[in-house]
C-alpha cells in the first residue's frame, strides 16, 4: 500500500476562460441560427403542404363533378327503362356525392368565400334530391293506378268473362281468335293508342310514354251476316245495332277515360314542373362548381406564389447562415489554434517546473538519505565504542559522562530514524506488511518496555484491554507498534504526575481495533490542538526547550495511521491533560498465528527421521539444518533440485522443505516430479517463499504441498509448522518471553545486535549461536559483495533473484528495515525490469544500510573473540 503526492498543477484559468466563452458565444449562434434554419423549413414545408392540399381540393372538386353527372344519366335512364338495378346505382352514388361534399367542406375549412360555395353546392344538391324524390314518388303512384280493374268492377262479370277480359287485357295485340260471348253475340277486344295532342303528351312521347285503349267490336260472319264485308284484318258490319254490354263497357270506359286523362293531365304538369326544377338546380351546382373550380385555381396560384416567395426567404437564410457558420469557424480555429499554442507553452513551462520540483524532491530525499546514513554510521560507531566503555571500569564521574553522551547519541539517531520516516511517508514509499499478531501480548510488552520511564517520573502506568486475550488479528506488526509507541512515549514525556492509560477494544461488528491513549499531562489549547499534527509543530517554544523533542512524531503517527485507512482523533483541556483515539481496520487472521514454545532438545517424536532442505540460498540452509536438527532430524541440504532428485532415487525423505524460486529448476516443478514419480520416497513436502499468499502460482499450485512457509520465519513457526502437519503433540516447556531488542525500538542506553531468532534456532546453545551468526556474517558479506556488482552494472534480472534470496538472512537478525527495502526492490524490478533513478537510489539505500548493519555483526563477533 502506497500513498503518493499529486503533482503540483499549473493554473491555465484565463486561456480556459476565452476558450470556452468564445465557444459558449459561437454556440449561441449556432443554436439561433439553427432556430432560424428550422423556421425556414417549417414554413417551407408548410407552403408545399398547402399546395398538395389546394391539388387535392381541385381533384376532389372534379370528382364531385364527374360523379353528378353520373348520378344524372343515372336518373334519366331510370325514368325510360324504369329499371330498378339503374335506381340502385343511383342512390350508391348519390350517397358518394353526399360524402365528397362533406370532405370537401372539411378539406376548404375556414375559409369563408369558398365555404360559403360549398355550402351553397350541398343545399342545391338537397334541393335537387328533394325535387327528383318527389319526381320518383309520383311516377310509382302513376305506376299503381289500375283503370282495367275499375272497369271490371263496373261491368260486374262473373269469373270466367273476367278472367278472360284479363288475359284480352294483357296482350299489347288483338286477333280474330281473341273473343268475348255475351248473351247470343260473340265479341272480341281490340287494342289502340289514345290520340292527344298538346305539350304534355309531347314529353311523354320524348321519354317512351304512350297511352292504350281497349274496345269490343262483334265477331263477323259474312256467310251468315249479309252485312259484314270483308276487310284486310277481318269483317265489319256496315250498320251495328244497340249492343247494351258494349254501350255499357263504353260508358264506363269513357268515364275512366276521362278520369285517367285529368289524373295524367296533373301528373306530366307536375312531372314537367319537377324536371324543369330540377334541370335549373343542376345549372345552378354546374355554376357553383365551375365558381369553385375558379376559386381554386387562384387560391393554388396564391399558394405557388407564396411557396416560390418562401423557398427564396429560406436559401438566402441558409446561405447567410453557412456563410456567417464559416466565419465564425475561422474565428474559432484561430482562437483555438492560439489557446493551444499558449496551453503548449504553459504546459511545457509546467512540464518544467515540475520536473524542477521533482528533482528538488529527489534531490532533497538523497539529500536527506545521505545524511541520515552519514549521521548514523558514526552514532553507530559512538554506541559501539559506548558499549565498550561500559564494560570497564568507570568511576560515577565517568559513567555521568558516558551516560550524557549515550543520551545525545540515542536522540540523535531518533531524529534520524523520524527524518527517514517522513520523507518516505510524505514519498508515498511506506509499504504495509500485513501479519497475524496477538494484540494483548504485544500491547503488554510496550507497556512493560515504558514501566521504567514511568516509574522514574512518578506516575501510574495502565493497560486496560477490553476483548478477548486470544484474540488474534492482522495487520503491520512493526508500524502498529510504531504509532503505539510514539504515543505512549509523548504522553509520559508531558505528564509530570497522574497516570497515562492505554486501552484497547475490538468491535467485531466492524472489524477496527479502537485504541485511546490517555495523560494527565499539560493538555492543549485548541490551537495547540490544530496544530499537533503538523511537521516540526509543537505547542509552542517553551515545550521544546523544556522537553525536547523534533515536533515530528505526531505528524509520523497520523501518516501511519492514515496509511492504515484509520483515523485520529484529539480531545484536550489545557492543563488537565489529552487523549488521543485510534481507529484502525483490521482483519481476523484464517489461522491463528503460532506461539511460541520452547521444544526439547531431543524431541524424540524426530529422531532418526530423515529431512531434505532444498534452496539455493547458504543461509537458509544452515539455518533449517540447525532448526531441523536441534529437535531431532538428521538433515541432508542441496543447493539445486536436479541434485536432490538424484538422491531421492535412493534415499527416503520424512520431509522435504523446497524453496519455490531458484535458478534452474523452481520449486512447484519440482513438487510436479515429486509428486509424479516419486510418491513413495517422502511422506510430507513444504514449500518456502519469500513472497504472500497472493502470489497466483503458488496459490494454483497449494494442493502439491502439504504446507507454505513464508520468508521470513521464525523457528517457532518452523517447528509449529512441522507438528500440525504431522498432528504431534509437541513437548513443550514454558513460554518463551517476546524479545525486544530491535535498534531504535526503546530508548535503550546501547544498540546491540538482535540475535533472539538466532538463539531460539540454536536452541540457546551458544557454541551453535557463534557457529551460525558466522557462518551467516560470511555469506552475508559475499551477497553485499554480489549485490553491489549487480547494481553498479545494471543487471536488473540477477539484482531482482538476489534481493529475493537475501530477505531470510537479513530478517534472522530483525533488520526488518533491509528486509523490507530488499522486499520492495524486488516487486519493483518485477513491476518495471528496466533502469531507473528509482532502483539505482533504492539499490544504493541498500548498500549503505547493509554495510552498517554488517559492521554491527562484525562488532558483535568481535566482542565475543574478545570474551572468549
Amino acid at each position: 500500500m502506497k500513498r503518493t503526492k499529486p503533482a503540483k498543477k499549473v493554473s491555465i484559468g484565463n486561456l480556459t476562460s476565452r476558450v470556452v466563452g468564445v465557444f459558449l458565444i459561437i454556440s449561441l449562434l449556432v443554436g439561433g441560427f439553427g432556430y432560424i434554419s428550422y423556421k425556414s423549413f417549417e414554413s417551407l414545408n408548410n407552403s408545399v403542404r398547402s399546395l398538395a392540399s389546394s391539388k387535392e381540393t381541385s381533384e376532389q372538386l372534379n370528382e364531385l363533378f364527374r360523379e353528378m353527372m353520373k348520378a344524372e344519366n343515372l336518373i334519366r335512364i331510370y325514368i325510360i327503362t324504369e329499371d330498378d338495378s339503374t335506381l340502385a346505382a343511383y342512390e350508391v352514388m348519390e350517397d358518394s356525392i353526399k360524402t365528397g361534399l362533406v370532405e370537401l367542406k372539411n378539406e376548404i375549412g375556414n375559409d369563408p368565400v369558398r365555404g360559403k360555395k360549398v355550402e351553397t353546392l350541398a343545399l342545391l344538391y338537397d334541393q335537387k334530391q328533394a325535387s327528383l324524390d318527389e319526381f320518383l314518388e309520383l311516377k310509382l303512384k302513376e305506376q299503381s293506378n289500375a283503370y282495367a280493374e275499375k272497369a271490371l268492377k263496373e261491368l260486374n262479370l262473373d269469373g270466367k268473362n273476367k278472367n278472360q277480359f284479363r288475359q284480352l287485357q294483357s296482350k299489347s295485340l288483338v286477333s280474330k281468335s281473341d273473343s268475348l260471348v255475351a248473351g247470343d253475340i260473340s265479341y272480341r277486344l281490340v287494342e289502340r293508342e289514345k290520340q292527344t295532342k298538346g305539350i304534355i303528351a309531347s314529353l311523354k312521347k320524348l321519354f317512351g310514354s304512350k297511352e292504350v285503349v281497349y274496345d269490343t267490336i262483334p265477331i263477323l260472319d259474312p256467310q251468315s251476316d249479309p252485312m259484314v264485308e270483308s276487310t284486310g284484318s277481318g269483317y265489319v258490319k256496315r250498320m251495328v245495332d244497340g249492343d247494351s254490354l258494349v254501350n255499357k263497357i263504353e260508358e264506363i270506359l269513357t268515364d275512366l277515360r276521362a278520369e285517367e286523362k285529368y289524373f295524367r293531365n296533373l301528373l306530366s304538369l307536375r312531372e314537367y314542373r319537377i324536371l324543369e326544377q330540377d334541370q335549373n338546380l343542376f345549372f345552378q351546382i354546374q355554376e357553383t362548381l365551375n365558381e369553385l373550380t375558379t376559386l381554386e385555381k387562384a387560391e393554388n396560384l396564391k399558394k405557388q406564389e407564396e411557396a416560390e416567395i418562401v423557398a427564396d426567404e429560406a436559401t438566402k437564410t441558409l446561405f447567410t447562415i453557412g456563410i456567417i457558420g464559416l466565419l465564425g469557424s475561422g474565428i474559432l480555429l484561430t482562437l483555438v489554434f492560439r489557446g493551444v499554442s499558449k496551453s503548449n507553452f504553459y504546459r511545457q513551462k509546467a512540464e518544467l517546473e515540475r520536473n524542477r520540483a521533482e528533482r528538488l524532491a529527489k534531490i532533497k530525499e538523497e539529500f536527506l538519505a545521505n545524511m541520515s546514513h552519514e549521521i548514523r554510521t558514526p552514532i553507530h560507531s559512538i554506541n559501539g565504542f559506548l558499549g565498550l566503555l561500559q564494560e570497564t571500569q568507570l568511576d560515577e564521574e565517568q559513567i555521568k559522562y558516558l551516560s550524557t553522551i549515550n543520551g545525545s547519541a540515542s536522540f540523535l539517531l531518533r531524529l534520524v530514524n523520524d527524518l527517514l520516516d517522513i520523507s518516505k511517508l510524505n514519498a508515498g514509499k511506506v509499504t504495509l506488511h500485513i501479519e497475524g499478531f496477538y494484540p494483548h501480548k504485544m500491547l503488554e510488552e510496550i507497556i512493560n518496555s515504558f514501566i521504567p520511564l514511568a516509574e522514574d517520573k512518578g506516575i501510574e502506568l495502565i493497560f486496560d484491554y477490553q476483548a478477548a486475550d486470544d484474540l488474534a488479528l492482522e495487520t503491520d506488526v512493526f508500524r502498529f507498534r510504531q504509532i503505539i509507541t510514539n504515543l505512549l512515549s509523548n504522553a509520559i514525556k508531558f505528564t509530570e504526575e497522574g497516570y497515562v492509560r492505554l486501552t484497547f477494544a475490538w468491535l467485531d461488528q466492524y472489524e477496527i481495533a479502537k485504541i485511546h491513549i490517555t495523560d494527565t499531562g499539560i493538555g492543549m489549547t485548541p490551537d495547540e490542538q490544530r496544530k499537533v499534527f503538523m511537521s516540526f509543530s509543537q505547542a509552542d517554544s517553551s515545550i521544546t526547550r523544556k522537553y525536547g523533542g523534533t515536533g515530528l512524531g505526531l505528524t509520523i503517527v497520523k501518516n501511519l495511521v492514515e496509511l492504515f485507512d484509520g483515523a485520529i482523533d484529539l480531545t484536550s483541556i489545557k492543563g488537565k491533560g489529552s487523549t488521543f483515539t485510534l481507529r484502525i481496520p483490521m482483519h481476523k487472521p484464517e489461522v491463528k498465528p503460532s506461539e511460541s514454545y520452547l521444544i526439547s532438545d531431543h524431541e524424540s517424536n524426530f529422531i532418526g527421521k530423515l529431512a531434505a532442505v532444498v534452496d539455493d540460498d547458504p543461509n537458509n540452509r544452515l539455518l533449517m539444518s540447525k532448526i531441523l536438527q536441534s529437535i531431532g532430524f538428521d538433515v541432508k541440504v542441496f543447493e539445486n533440485p536436479v541434485y536432490f532428485l538424484e538422491s531421492i532415487k535412493n534415499e527416503s525423505y520424512y520431509f522435504v522443505f523446497s524453496d519455490i524460486q531458484m535458478p534452474e529448476m523452481d520449486g512447484l516443478t519440482l513438487s510436479e516430479k515429486l509428486r509424479d514419480s516419486y510418491k513413495g520416497s517422502f511422506d510430507k513436502l513444504v514449500a518456502m517463499t519469500a513472497k504472500g499468499e497472493s502470489r497466483p502460482d503458488v496459490q494454483e499450485n497449494k494442493a502439491n504441498f502439504d504446507g507454505i512457509l513464508f520468508k521470513p520465519f521464525s523457528r517457532t513457526e518452523l517447528i509449529n509448522l512441522i507438528y500440525d502437519i504431522t498432528e504431534i503433540e509437541p513437548e513443550i516447556k514454558d513460554p518463551i518471553e517476546s524479545v525486544n531488542d530491535k535498534v531504535g525500538a526503546n530508548e535503550s542506553t546501547e544498540i546491540e545486535l538482535d540475535i533472539s531468532e538466532i538463539k531460539m534456532f540454536a536452541g540457546n546453545d551458544p557454541e551453535m549461536i557463534r557457529n551460525m551468526i558466522e557462518g551467516l556474517y560470511g555469506n552475508m558479506q559475499n551477497d553485499l559483495s554480489n549485490f553491489t556488482s549487480f547494481a553498479n552494472n545494471k543487471d536488473l534480472n540477477s539484482l531482482m533473484k538476489l534481493s529475493h534470496r537475501m530477505i531470510p538472512s537479513w530478517s534472522h537478525f530483525s533488520f526488518d528495515t533491509v528486509s523490507k527495502n530488499l522486499r520492495t526492490l524486488e516487486e519493483t524490478i518485477e513491476s518495471n525490469p528496466e533502469p531507473s533513478d528509482e532502483i539505482n537510489e533504492m539499490a544504493n539505500e541498500l548498500i549503505e544500510e547493509m554495510s552498517v548493519s554488517l559492521a554491527l555483526i562484525d562488532k558483535w563477533l568481535r566482542r565475543q573473540s574478545h570474551i572468549a
